[in-house]
């Protein structure tokens, strides 16, 4: 990076990687979030796609889907403020902390 960009310009250059990397972290979040509060293995909440192609992907059951989904909402608005990130600003910087349109 260099010494002279300043957050703005770094947020503006990697907006989608910066945006790509605050999901994987939120995914990972919710679903240690989804684990805790069933104290279940990670098993427990999804199903195969294709349920006669073993090595084919999962998604979650309907009955979890609702929660992952709030859990991940409020992951990634935690981590997007910590960051004072805001995807829909032109240049990724959050007008506010409290401002990250989530």
């Amino acid at each position: 990076m260099n010494e002279t960009m300043n957050l703005h310009e770094y947020y503006r250059n990697h907006k989608d990687a910066i945006n790509a990397s605050i999901m994987d972290i939120a995914c990972d979040l919710a679903v240690g979030r989804l684990l805790n509060a069933h104290g279940a293995p990670f098993e427990t909440f999804v199903e195969a796609d294709d349920p006669d192609d073993p090595d084919g992907g999962t998604h979650y059951k309907e009955e979890y889907q609702k929660e992952y989904d709030t859990y991940y909402d409020k992951e990634y608005a935690r981590v997007a403020k910590l960051m004072k990130f805001d995807y829909c600003q032109d240049d990724g910087v959050a007008a506010s902390p409290e401002d990250t349109n989530t």
